[in-house]
């Protein structure tokens, strides 16, 4: 495994009204190990049913609630997901550290109360020991249709 690498992550709010409770759950491609996850609780070998299919991840769920922490605000108010803003820190499998170009899925999933369930997906991409994420979000039928050659 690879040397680790940090991944932050904030949060903020679409609506008018501040969210004073929400499940957040992040998902992390099972081949990437997860060796720092603050308060998040972490499930290991789990499958992330997207249409038909499964994908192996590991996932990280926190409840997010007051008075523990702040309500969630909008978008120009973000919060960092992780005490003093610090980052989850991951490990690759070496093969993407010494030139071969590697991909992972990570997305997330927010439920809150009187709101519909919000997600999104994105590849995270590591080569020559440097790892970004992707700009753009995938929507589940594109990781349906093309996992197989967007994840390797």
């Amino acid at each position: 495994m690879s040397e680790p690498f940090g991944l932050s992550g904030g949060i903020f709010n679409d609506a008018l009204e501040p969210a004073k409770y929400a499940i957040i759950t992040i998902f992390i491609d099972a081949r990437l190990k997860v060796e720092q996850f603050h308060d998040f609780t972490v499930r290991e070998g789990v499958s992330l049913p997207l249409g038909d299919k499964e994908y192996p991840v590991t996932s990280l769920t926190l409840n997010w609630g007051i008075p523990n922490k702040m309500p969630i605000f909008q978008r120009s108010y973000g919060l960092s997901l992780t005490y003093n803003s610090e980052p989850f820190l991951l490990r690759a499998p070496t093969n993407g550290w010494f030139g071969k170009h590697a991909s992972y899925l990570v997305g997330y999933e927010i439920g809150s109360p009187r709101m519909p369930l919000k997600s999104a997906y994105t590849l995270l991409h590591v080569k020559s020991g440097y790892a970004t994420l992707s700009d753009e979000y995938l929507s589940v039928e594109e990781i349906i249709a093309k996992y197989d050659k967007l994840v390797f």
